[in-house]
């Protein structure tokens, strides 16, 4: 590996680090463990939508990118980094992360079928460690090769606290 690519590469892990540093403080910041389902379902938005505002700020990151241009636009994918072809879903309870993760990587296969060109290359999955934990029994390794193998994506779990 060269100095350029190594440079590179450098780089891309700050991008990958920072985006998800800021997931991270925008949960701390505004994350709150009320049982009234309506406030923590407006808590989730407000800290989705912060997250957002601050991560489209680096260059060629854009967030609630639709799956298709010509069906239905409202599926759509968190964030996704055009430099790196990767896309990010937040999850900001670990409760049930399981529904959230199928249902979010079925929009990154979508999105790869309408876009063979560009297609997304690594999936970040962000929610809290119990709901890493409870992912990660369920989604085994041998999952992750296939995916990797079969449909060229990197899937990683990630813990926002």
């Amino acid at each position: 590996m060269n100095h350029t690519t190594s440079s590179k590469l450098k780089l891309n892990e700050k991008r990958e680090i920072h985006i998800i540093e800021r997931a991270k403080f925008r949960h701390s910041e505004l994350r709150n463990n009320v049982s009234d389902v309506q406030i923590q379902t407006k808590t989730a938005i407000e800290i989705t939508k912060k997250w957002q505002e601050d991560i489209c700020k680096l260059n060629k990151v854009y967030a609630e990118i639709p799956v298709s241009q010509n069906r239905t636009k409202s599926e759509k994918i968190d964030i996704v980094d055009f430099e790196e072809m990767t896309a990010y879903e937040l999850k900001v309870s670990g409760k049930n992360p399981h529904h959230e993760f199928y249902k979010d990587l079925i929009k990154i296969l979508k999105y790869n079928c309408n876009n063979t060109s560009e297609p997304i290359e690594k999936f970040v999955f962000l929610t809290e460690e119990n709901g890493i934990n409870s992912l990660q029994k369920r989604f085994t390794e041998d999952i992750k090769v296939y995916l990797q193998d079969t449909h060229k994506i990197k899937i990683e779990l990630k813990s926002i606290n």
